[in-house]
C-alpha cells in the first residue's frame, strides 16, 4: 500500500465515485418516461476518466458497461481530443463505434474541473424502439443496420445549454412513439448533469490531486486482481453442459 494515502481513505473515495454513478441512474430511472427504463431498469450508468477507462458503476446492466469504455474511446477518436469542449454533450448508437444495438442509445458529457478535462459521465438505455423496419427496433433474420433503426454517429446533442434541435426533431421524426424518446434521452441528459454536479463536489472535498491518485491505484488494483484470478484457471480447462 502506497504511504501517500490509507486503505480508509481509498474505500472513501472508492465508494464516493460509486455513488456518483448510482445517483446518476436513479435520477435517470425516476425521469424516464418508458416502462423500459423506469420499470425494467434496462439502463446503465458510469464514470470514466479522460482517457476513456472506466473508474466506477453503478449495480446496472453488465454488458452496457463492458462496451461503454469502447465506445467512450471511440467517441473520443471520432471527435479527437481537441475538440472534446466543456459544456457539451455527445449521443450515439452505432454499434460499430463501441455500442451493442441500435436501441441502446448513449448520452455522454465530458467533465472539466477547473478548465481541465479529468472525466466522462455516461449512460446507456435500451429505448423501446428507434424505428427500422419492426416496432422494437430489433428484427429477425437478415437485415441491414439501417434497417434495424436510426445509426447515430457521434453527435453533439447538447452544446453549452442548448439542445441540436435539428439533430433532435431529425431522429423523432423518424421512429415510432416520438414522445416518449423525447423524454427518455431529456432523462438522460438531466442525468450527466446531476452527475457532472456530484463529481465537482467530489473533487472540491478531497482535491482533483487526491481523487486522481486514488483512481489510478484503483485502477491498477483492479488490473492485479483480475490478472492473478485468470492464472488460477486451469490449462486446457474442459467444461461440460447438462440438460
Amino acid at each position: 500500500m502506497s504511504s501517500k494515502f490509507s486503505l480508509i481513505e481509498v474505500q472513501v473515495i472508492n465508494q464516493a465515485l460509486t455513488n456518483v454513478a448510482l445517483e446518476t441512474g436513479i435520477v435517470l430511472q425516476r425521469s424516464a418516461f418508458s416502462p423500459n427504463i423506469r420499470d425494467r431498469l434496462d439502463f446503465s450508468s458510469a464514470i470514466m476518466d479522460q482517457d476513456g477507462k472506466l473508474i466506477a458503476q453503478a449495480e446496472h446492466i453488465p454488458v452496457h458497461l463492458g462496451a461503454m469504455p469502447e465506445g467512450l474511446k471511440a467517441l473520443i477518436k471520432y471527435f479527437g481530443n481537441e475538440n472534446i469542449v466543456d459544456g457539451d454533450i455527445y449521443i450515439v448508437n452505432n454499434p460499430y463505434l463501441g455500442g451493442t444495438h441500435l436501441p441502446d442509445i448513449s448520452v455522454v458529457k465530458p467533465i472539466f474541473f477547473n478548465k481541465q478535462l479529468v472525466g466522462y459521465i455516461a449512460n446507456r438505455c435500451h429505448h423501446a424502439d428507434v424505428g427500422g423496419i419492426v416496432p422494437g427496433s430489433m428484427p429477425g433474420g437478415k437485415y441491414t443496420l439501417e434497417e434495424e433503426g436510426y445509426v447515430i454517429d457521434p453527435t453533439i446533442l447538447e452544446r453549452n445549454g442548448i439542445l441540436n434541435n435539428k439533430w433532435f426533431n431529425d431522429f423523432l421524426s423518424k421512429i415510432r412513439v416520438p414522445e416518449e424518446r423525447r423524454g427518455d434521452i431529456q432523462a438522460q441528459l438531466a442525468s450527466t448533469k446531476i452527475g457532472e454536479k456530484k463529481f465537482h463536489s467530489l473533487l472540491k472535498k478531497y482535491s482533483l490531486e487526491r481523487v486522481q491518485q486514488i483512481m489510478s491505484f484503483l485502477n491498477e488494483r483492479s488490473k492485479k486482481a483480475s490478472l492473478e484470478l485468470i492464472k488460477r484457471i486451469p490449462e486446457n480447462l474442459k467444461v461440460s453442459y447438462t440438460d
